[in-house]
């Protein structure tokens, strides 16, 4: 939409000096030209050849510091040319922080000065260098102050039919992105009056929205997050259960809680107020909002690291609306989200029944087949694999729903990830308890995955622990043992025993199965696997696994003697291993 030349005209003939009528009718006149914009289409350079200086706008408005309609019509202003980033760095470089947030502190007892004001600090402050200015002068506790002065009045024609409590909550909303304006909110004490805003304007949807945002942005601060409290998190339950159909207010709502639920007595105010229910009732109201799904999932994700939260979760739907929100979400966020749910979830048998009964394990394998690249997922989807897995009667589940191959993939796809390969790790460490299933594992390269693991996380506790272990029992099985076969494998088990004592006890268990064979035996010798397995024999520490590897070395010491054992590869502390003669000895 062109600029009407009739309003255009009126921008080059600004007076130098004006009265305060004239300078409002320059700044509304100008304020038009900008309405009248399309604002479908922003376009900076229009908006500078409609407006001109704003340097020189601001300047004169200066001149009438003390006029409030003057003010009001300048924070207008600058609030609605204030549609980019270019365009919030010419307005702070002209001064625009400093005059709005000195109209605001001059004319606290104006309404309509508080909204104008606070919605051009919210446009302001997407930029950080802004948001730190708006904060450095006293941009949050203006706001604070606007919401204590008029946090209970209702909306009016006066002030634009907004209300200063949703102004003021929406500028907070975006600043509190920032830890400054975070920190500066807790100094002020403007969460309690943030509060209070938000009770009185309940019924409001721009208010329950602008204030839960709000509280989700500073709650991400973990110093903040105690300032919000009880009535804090109730107030957040009630706007949810009050504007169940409004989509923003439950993304807000869900955000938060998710943000807030990390400490127990956050959780335990959340579930006393019903934000449990409050949180499954948003997703299965929203199930096309993929805001509100990643918000819920995390949410319940970390309201479930309590045993009696996560079998309320169960109880109340929360694993059915969990995995309705995945099938109908395919992007890797939600899907992530979800199944670090369902992981976070699996804290009982109940639970973990509940899950596999509402189809998860299939929706789960599903999900990393059709999303490879995503680490999160498959971290999590192994993860929750491992402990649905210990149970006998869903390893099979899991087997033909395509779950042996989805996990090798992912630690195929994913090898630098310790999550993915802690939970793919542990999960066929359950699953090869199974023969059936142990054979599809060994079919799929599942022993060449664990030994590269195992190689990649060599510090890694869990993984190695788990892949050993593993491998342990995969080594039971003459198909097992032909696939461990090799210089390679058996030098990677042998170079973990002296850096892994949480998986010594299992690699001793397959190299003592592997020594069924002469060539096999051989292999391990040519490792150093006599050296490696004697220091461990002689470690008086662990008692089991010392006997596990007297009994390997024994099991080693079965071969023709100048074959498989010369006397020269054998170190000083073999026979030592063996004080009542027991085993080869030279």
């Amino acid at each position: 939409m062109a600029v009407p030349q009739v309003l255009r005209s009126v921008i080059p003939h600004r007076p130098k000096r004006c009265s305060a009528p004239e300078a409002e009718k320059l700044l509304r006149e100008t304020l038009a030209i900008v309405q009248a914009l399309d604002t479908d289409t922003p376009d900076d350079s229009r908006l500078v050849e409609a407006v001109g200086s704003i340097g020189q706008l601001i300047s004169t408005a200066h001149r009438h510091s003390r006029d409030d309609r003057v003010q009001e019509a300048l924070c207008a202003l600058l609030r609605d040319i204030c549609i980019s980033d270019a365009m919030s760095d010419q307005i702070a470089a002209a001064g625009g922080v400093e005059a709005i947030i000195e109209a605001g502190k001059r004319h606290r007892e104006s309404s309509a000065v508080q909204v104008a004001a606070a919605g051009a600090l919210r446009n302001m402050c997407e930029l950080d260098h802004v948001a730190s200015r708006v904060v450095l002068k006293g941009g949050v506790k203006l706001l604070v102050d606007a919401l204590e002065r008029h946090g209970m009045e209702r909306a009016t024609a006066a002030a634009g039919t907004r209300s200063v409590a949703g102004a003021a909550a929406g500028a907070l909303w975006a600043l509190l992105v920032h830890d400054q304006a975070a920190a500066a909110l807790c100094a002020t004490g403007g969460v309690s009056a943030l509060v209070r805003a938000a009770v009185v304007h309940l019924a409001d949807g721009e208010v329950a929205a602008c204030a839960a945002g709000a509280m989700r942005n500073f709650a991400a601060l973990d110093e903040a997050k105690h300032h919000v409290g009880r009535a804090g998190i109730e107030t957040l339950c009630a706007a949810s259960v009050t504007h169940t159909s409004s989509e923003v207010v439950q993304a807000q709502v869900c955000g938060a809680l998710r943000n807030l639920s990390v400490d127990e007595h956050s959780i335990e105010c959340m579930v006393d107020a019903g934000g449990v229910e409050a949180l499954i009732n948003a997703s299965t109201s929203h199930p096309e909002s993929s805001k509100v799904q990643v918000s819920v999932a995390g949410a319940l994700r970390n309201l479930s690291l309590n045993e009696d939260v996560a079998a309320r979760i169960v109880v109340s739907g929360g694993v059915d609306a969990l995995i309705t929100a995945a099938c109908g979400h395919s992007n890797a966020e939600v899907r992530a989200e979800v199944a670090g749910a369902l992981w976070g979830l699996c804290v009982s048998d109940e639970a973990e029944m509940a899950i596999a009964a509402a189809g998860g394990i299939k929706v789960m394998v599903d999900a990393t087949l059709s999303l490879p690249d995503s680490a999160k997922l498959h971290g999590r989807v192994a993860g929750a694999l491992r402990k649905l897995s210990a149970h006998d009667e869903l390893r099979r589940e899991i087997a033909d729903t395509g779950g042996v191959a989805a996990l090798i993939k992912s630690s195929r796809a994913h090898a630098n990830n310790a999550t993915v390969q802690a939970g793919t790790a542990g999960a066929l460490s359950n699953l090869v308890a199974d023969g059936h299933i142990s054979q599809a594992i060994v079919s799929n390269g599942g022993i060449e995955a664990l030994l590269d693991a195992s190689a990649t996380h060599v510090s890694n506790d869990k993984v190695v622990a788990r892949a050993a272990c593993a491998l342990a029992t995969l080594s039971s099985s003459e198909l097992g043992r032909a696939r461990l076969s090799s210089r390679e494998a058996v030098g990677t088990l042998v170079g973990l025993l002296d850096r892994q004592a949480k998986a010594r006890a299992s690699i001793v268990v397959t190299l003592g199965n592997l020594s069924d064979t002469a060539a096999r035996r051989k292999l391990i010798v040519d490792s150093g696997g006599l050296a490696a397995l004697s220091a461990v024999a002689c470690c008086p520490q662990d008692e089991e696994t010392r006997v596990t590897a007297q009994s390997a070395l024994s099991l080693l010491s079965g071969a023709p003697r100048g074959e498989d054992l010369r006397e020269g590869s054998l170190p000083p502390s073999y026979n030592a291993c063996f004080p009542d003669g027991v085993g080869y000895r030279l």
